[in-house]
Formats: structure tokens, C-alpha cells, sequence
């Protein structure tokens, strides 16, 4: 919705008036406040003109900004001149809150939260990881050897890594009585 130009001329002319009552940062003094104290307008029409006129809007921000800076340096002298505590500590975080909503970087919560999302190609990962899998899984020659030299006896077969593949007994679960069982015993353990 446009502006009037008899409402755009009345906020045009108090501009620098209202800018200024709300970077003094007076208690009780809101824009709402100058806007209708110094314009005879409303709090949504200087929005508007702020909105609609270049390089308002940076300046209404500076100047709400400066309020909250005025308001925060008040407070230590405020917390003084109360002699009743909890009437100060209401007071103080009374216009804490006003100082945060001016300006939310500096005064406002803590809680914005700053999301960095960063993609990574696990091709390469994933490759590496196949093809040690793929090594761990080859049986070398000396270890099916041992394990066929000792097929039947009952005795354990070593493997390349230090591990031992039980003939017979618990280990095994069951009989060795050939050679391929061993093996096989051997295959299972390395997978």
C-alpha cells in the first residue's frame, strides 16, 4: 500500500527529528512514540516510508541501533538509582529486551545458529575400503599349504596375519579328518 503525499511530506519533514528521538534512547520514547509525537502519523506509515524511500530504512536501523547502544549504557546507572532489587532487575531486563529487539546481532539471544553444510566425495574412501577388504580376503599360497600339510592331524594352521584356525576340538566344532575341512576352516576365519 503507497503513501499518501500529504503523509510522505509530514514524515519527510520530521524525518531527522524521529530518527533522533529513537537513537537517543530515552525511556518510553518507541517509534511508535515519535512517529505520532513529531508527525502526527503512525508507527506503520513510517514503516512504509522507510520501506519505500532509498536509503531510509538503513538509516531507521542506525538509528534504533544507536537507541539500543544509549539503553545499555543507561542501565548500570538505572540499576543505582533503584533501591529496590527485584524492581530493578525487572527494569533491567525490561530494557534489555527493548535493547535486543533494536538490535538483535548484539543484544538478542545467543541462539542463532550458523549452518555450514559441506559435501564430501567418499568415492576415493569407499574405493581404499573395497580393495583392503578385498586383500584381507586373498588367502596366500604358504597358508593354504600349511593348512593342507596338516589336514587330519588336529593341529592349528597359522595365517598370514598371526591368526590360528583350529583342527579339532572346541575351536573347530567338529571332526578334521581331511585336509579340506582345514581349509575350509581356514576360509571361514579369514572372511
Amino acid at each position: 500500500m503507497a503513501l499518501s503525499e500529504e503523509t510522505r511530506a509530514k514524515i519527510a519533514a520530521s524525518w531527522p527529528d524521529i530518527l533522533d528521538a529513537v537513537g537517543a534512547g530515552e525511556i518510553g520514547v518507541t517509534l511508535e512514540s515519535a512517529a505520532k509525537a513529531l508527525a502526527g502519523v503512525g508507527i506503520r506509515s513510517v514503516q512504509r516510508y522507510a520501506r519505500q524511500t532509498p536509503g531510509a530504512r538503513q538509516e531507521l536501523d542506525s538509528a534504533l541501533s544507536d537507541g539500543a547502544d544509549a539503553l545499555v549504557e543507561r542501565l548500570p546507572s538505572l540499576i543505582l538509582a533503584t533501591p529496590d532489587a527485584r524492581r530493578a532487575r525487572v527494569l533491567v531486563d525490561t530494557l534489555f529486551r527493548i535493547a535486543a529487539a533494536r538490535d538483535p546481532k548484539r543484544y538478542g539471544a545467543k541462539s542463532a545458529m550458523t549452518l555450514d553444510v559441506r559435501t564430501v566425495d567418499l568415492t576415493q574412501i569407499i574405493t581404499n575400503a573395497q580393495a583392503r577388504l578385498a586383500a584381507s580376503r586373498t588367502i596366500e599360497g604358504v597358508v593354504a599349504a600349511r593348512c593342507i600339510e596338516q589336514g587330519g592331524t588336529g593341529q592349528e594352521a597359522e595365517f598370514a596375519d598371526g591368526g590360528r584356525a583350529g583342527g579339532g576340538g572346541r575351536d573347530s566344532g567338529g571332526s578334521t579328518a581331511s585336509g579340506v575341512v582345514n581349509v575350509d576352516l581356514a576360509l571361514q576365519k579369514l572372511l
